[in-house]
């Protein structure tokens, strides 16, 4: 199994590492230096082949687990999606931590239907009680996952489960807030001889791949709109222009400053008193815009898609970086992005830490 490392405790903040399974005996030490944002490995050689778990107080793998000394056991017949099930297994080892126990089960479908749900439900016990939650996951997608699924616990409440596939994934994310379990879904992108590694550093999870480069994914608070999700580090801002229009827009960014994630939207008042609204929004990756960047940390977003030998007059997003600033130029028509009436900002300029924009500018009339 791989190891179940929290590394949130390690004495030294700059350096530290988690240990993941990469087939047979092989173990490797991912160890991330946050100074450069750079990923090092060493590969040892494990003596055996027992489970082998790194831990703090507050984590342990054990397949017998307490709470205050007492044997629990888990119940899995009962899930949030109220999907029926056949069978459920663990996934893993039980997962023992300072206030309870996690456990990772893989619910198969009761009824046979190929087209039905494969369940991963996440289940703490504590002092206080059982809770669950479940996700639900395509049967073909589930029977696709590539190697041993391996969670791994981080921060004391935060558990994560890859289902990596020979390209691309989906991580899953289960935080314990409260007397509830919340999980987030992420997709990430992969090549052939690539895999998700993860971290966890100042208080956010560390995603790196080649593909997807280095994401810090943060945990919502109880004062935003989704608490205990993860979403990835990001910019945003909003301001007005003359006649009332309200514009909003957020920059999902990687931990070297480059924005790899756009969403737009203004909202103008109409003269019945409705709202028109303008949407843009884009991510690299998603299939259906391509991003490029220049070497001082500027991305270029080409929105929709063209046919090839064709001339490329697809609308553009432009955004350049300074030391403070990220300046964002849309070179683009309303149409197919508004309503009628909806504005369309032209320029847009952020500064980092300030929930207002520096500038909204529509574009100038001749």
């Amino acid at each position: 199994m791989r190891a179940l490392v929290d590394w949130n405790t390690v004495p030294d903040p700059t350096v530290f590492g988690r240990w993941l399974r990469r087939g047979g005996r092989e173990i490797t030490q991912a160890i991330y230096t946050p100074m450069h944002t750079t990923f090092r490995y060493v590969s040892l050689r494990c003596m055996a082949t027992a489970t082998i778990c790194l831990a703090h107080a507050g984590c342990a793998a054990d397949t017998s687990p307490t709470v205050d000394g007492t044997a629990v056991s888990v119940d899995a017949s009962v899930g949030e999606l109220g999907v029926a099930v056949e069978e459920c297994k663990p996934i893993s080892e039980n997962i023992q931590g300072s206030i309870g126990i996690f456990s990772i089960l893989e619910c198969l479908p009761a009824d046979g239907d190929e087209q039905a749900k494969v369940i991963v439900r996440f289940v703490h016990r504590g002092a206080d009680g059982q809770v669950t939650a479940d996700h639900a996951v395509d049967r073909d997608s589930y029977s696709a996952t590539a190697g041993e699924i391996a969670p791994q616990f981080w921060d004391g409440h935060v558990v994560t489960v890859d289902l990596a596939q020979e390209r691309d994934g989906t991580l899953l994310i289960a935080s314990l807030v409260g007397e509830r379990i919340v999980v987030t879904a992420r997709s990430y992108h992969t090549s052939d001889d690539d895999s998700l590694v993860l971290a966890w550093y100042d208080g956010a999870l560390v995603t790196t791949t080649e593909a997807d480069g280095q994401l810090r994914l943060v945990e919502m608070g109880a004062d935003q709109a989704a608490p205990g999700t993860f979403e990835q580090e990001s910019l945003a801002c909003k301001g007005e222009t003359d006649g009332g229009t309200e514009h909003s827009i957020r920059l999902a960014i990687d931990t070297d400053g480059r924005v790899t994630g756009l969403d737009y939207l203004s909202l103008s008042p109409a003269v019945d008193g409705t709202m028109m609204s303008c949407t843009i929004k884009a991510e690299r990756g998603d299939g259906d815009s391509e991003w490029s960047y220049n070497g001082r940390g500027g991305s270029t977003v080409a929105l929709g898609t063209f046919e090839q030998g064709e001339e490329d007059s697809r609308d553009r997003v432009r955004i350049e970086r300074d030391e403070e600033l990220y300046d964002v130029v849309v070179d683009a028509e309303p149409v197919p992005y508004c309503g009628q009436s909806a504005q369309l900002a032209r320029r847009i300029v952020l500064r980092p830490g300030s929930r207002r924009c520096d500038s909204v500018a529509l574009p100038t009339t001749e």
